[in-house]
C-alpha cells in the first residue's frame, strides 16, 4: 500500500479542525466574557457619575431653599417658586412663578436610561433624604443617596404623604422650593464680604484660608485668560485661569481644551466651599456645612459632594488649620515653569510695579488722558485699571474680582473696549490678543486657536483686526509676524 507523504490525511485534517474548533470557542468565550466585564464596569461607572451629578445638582438647589413643599400642585402663587419633577425618567427643573423650564440635562446625558427619584422626610427636623437610581429596562444599574441638612429652615419639609416613608417623585407630584438669597438660619442679616485685592497684584494681600481658595495666590497676569471669551478663539493650558460665574477657576488638566467650567469637569472652582460644578485633585481641602473635608481622588473629575455616600472620595479634616495654605508642595513651580513663554507678552509691562496704585478707568475722563510716554514700558501712573466684581447664582457678591489694566496708545477719541472707525486707541495689558487694543512695535501677545501660538507687532496697530486677519497678516502683512516662542 502507497504512503502519501505530500499532505494530510483526511482524518488529520478533521482532527486538527476539531482542535481548533474547540481553542477558538474557548478563547471566544473568555474575549466575551472579558469584553461583556469591561463594559459593564464602564456603564457602572457612567451611571454613578450621572446619579452623583443630579443628586449634588439637586443638593446646591435645596440646601439653601427657605421653603419645600412636596406636593402635586403650586402651593400658593404669591412666592417666588421653583420645583423638580420627574418624567419619562428625566429630572425636570421649573421657574413656576415665571413659567420656564430650567432644566439642564439632556437626553444624551442620560446614556439611554431611566431616572427615578425617592424623597424622604423627617418629622420636625430641616432635613430632605433624596435618592437617585438610573435603570435600563427595569434593571438598576445604579443607586446614590444623599441627606439634605437645610439651611435656612427649622422645620420639616412640608410633605402630602407621612413623614418618614419614602415616596417616588413623579409627575404631576413635586418638589417645590424657594431659594432666596444665600442667608444662613445662623446669621440673618446677609453679610457683604471685603472684596481682596486681586492676587497677583501683591503677594502680602492674599488671605490664607486653609483651603483651595488659597490656590488664587498662583494667579498672575501670564495666566489669567479674563472671562474665557471661546468666540476669540481661546485654547486654554494646564495652570490657566478664568473668571467665570463670579469665581476664579483653574485649568487643571495636562493638555489642551476649548471647554468652559460646566461644560467639562477639568476645571477646579477656587473657592472655599464645595462646588458641585468643579473637578478636585488629590489634597485640595474643601468647607462643606460647616466642616472640612480633604479630596482622596488621585483621577481629575468631578467629585460629588462630601457624604457618608461618598468616604472614598473626601476625608474629614478634623484638625484644619487655617494658617496653612492649601496649596500643593511644587505645584508654585510647575506654574512658573508652564508660565516661561506667557511672561514675554505685554503682561511684562507690568512687571516690577506696584499695582495697587493704579488708578480706575473713568470713560467720561478717557479723552484728557495723555498718551503713555512710552508704551513699551508705562508707568503706574499711566495704566489705569477696571475691576469687575465676582457675583453669585443668588446675586450675592462672591469676594473676588477680575481686574483688568489698560494704558492710551494713541489719541484718537476711541475708549476703552471700542472702536471708532476701525480704529482703537488704548491697549488692554493682558497676554491674549485683543481686537479692541491697539498696539506698538515690539508687542508680543498669544494668538490660540488659528494655526499661529504667539505674533510679534511690526509697527503701531491702530486698527480693529479679527483673529483671522491677524493670522493671515501674520504671513504677507505689514502688521504682525509669527513668533517662535524662546
Amino acid at each position: 500500500m502507497l504512503k502519501n507523504k505530500k499532505g494530510f490525511t483526511l482524518v488529520e485534517i478533521i482532527i486538527s479542525l476539531a482542535i481548533f474548533s474547540i481553542v477558538s470557542l474557548v478563547l471566544g468565550s473568555v474575549l466575551v466574557s472579558g469584553f461583556d466585564q469591561f463594559f459593564q464596569i464602564s456603564n457602572a461607572n457612567n451611571s454613578k457619575l450621572i446619579g452623583d451629578q443630579i443628586i449634588s445638582y439637586m443638593r446646591q438647589e435645596l440646601v439653601y431653599a427657605t421653603d419645600i413643599r412636596i406636593q402635586s400642585e403650586l402651593p400658593d402663587t404669591t412666592g417666588d417658586w421653583y420645583s423638580f419633577t420627574i418624567k419619562d425618567g428625566r429630572l425636570y427643573q421649573y421657574h413656576e412663578t415665571n413659567h420656564e423650564d430650567l432644566s439642564i440635562y439632556n437626553d444624551e446625558f442620560y446614556q439611554s436610561q431611566d431616572l427615578t427619584l425617592m424623597v424622604h422626610v423627617v418629622d420636625q427636623e430641616p432635613r430632605l433624604d433624596l435618592q437617585a437610581s438610573l435603570l435600563v429596562r427595569d434593571e438598576l444599574q445604579y443607586s446614590g443617596s444623599d441627606s439634605l441638612q437645610l439651611l435656612n429652615m427649622t422645620e420639616s419639609p412640608s410633605i402630602t404623604i407621612s413623614s418618614g416613608q419614602w415616596q417616588e417623585i413623579d409627575e404631576p407630584l413635586k418638589i417645590y422650593y424657594k431659594k432666596d438669597k444665600l442667608v444662613l438660619k445662623e446669621d440673618t442679616t446677609p453679610v457683604e464680604p471685603e472684596v481682596p485685592e486681586e492676587p497677583g497684584d501683591n503677594e502680602d494681600s492674599v488671605t490664607i484660608t486653609g483651603t483651595v481658595e488659597d490656590q488664587l495666590a498662583l494667579l498672575s497676569p501670564a495666566n489669567n485668560r479674563g472671562e474665557g471669551n471661546l468666540n476669540n478663539g481661546f485654547t486654554f493650558r494646564q495652570y490657566d485661569m478664568i473668571f467665570y460665574d463670579g469665581y476664579w477657576w483653574m485649568f487643571i488638566t495636562d493638555g489642551t481644551n476649548i471647554a468652559l467650567p460646566y461644560q467639562q469637569q477639568i476645571w477646579k472652582c477656587l473657592r472655599k466651599t464645595y462646588h458641585e460644578k468643579s473637578a478636585y485633585e488629590k489634597g485640595d481641602i474643601v468647607e462643606y456645612n460647616g466642616r472640612y473635608y480633604r479630596s482622596l481622588m488621585t483621577q481629575i473629575y468631578y467629585v460629588p459632594a462630601p457624604s457618608e455616600w461618598t468616604k472614598d472620595r473626601w476625608e474629614e479634616v478634623t484638625d484644619f488649620n487655617d494658617q496653612v495654605p492649601n496649596i500643593p508642595e511644587g505645584l508654585e513651580e510647575s506654574v512658573e515653569q508652564a508660565l516661561v513663554y506667557r511672561k514675554q507678552t505685554i503682561v511684562k509691562k507690568l512687571d516690577g510695579l506696584d499695582l495697587t496704585k493704579v488708578k480706575d478707568y473713568d470713560v467720561s475722563l478717557a479723552d484728557n488722558v495723555a498718551v503713555a510716554v512710552d508704551p513699551s514700558h508705562p508707568t503706574v501712573d499711566e495704566i489705569y485699571k477696571i475691576v469687575t466684581e465676582g457675583i453669585d447664582a443668588y446675586g450675592n457678591k462672591t469676594g473676588q474680582s477680575l481686574t483688568r489694566y489698560f494704558i492710551k496708545v494713541l489719541d484718537n477719541g476711541a475708549k476703552v473696549d471700542e472702536a471708532i472707525d476701525g480704529q482703537v486707541g488704548w491697549q488692554e495689558i493682558k497676554v491674549d490678543y485683543d481686537s479692541n487694543s491697539a498696539y506698538v512695535q515690539g508687542d508680543m501677545i498669544v494668538l490660540d486657536g488659528n494655526g499661529i501660538s504667539y505674533a510679534m507687532a511690526k509697527q503701531t496697530v491702530d486698527i480693529s483686526m479679527t483673529h483671522q486677519e491677524v493670522t493671515n497678516d501674520c504671513y504677507d502683512g505689514p502688521y504682525w509676524q509669527s513668533v517662535t516662542t524662546r
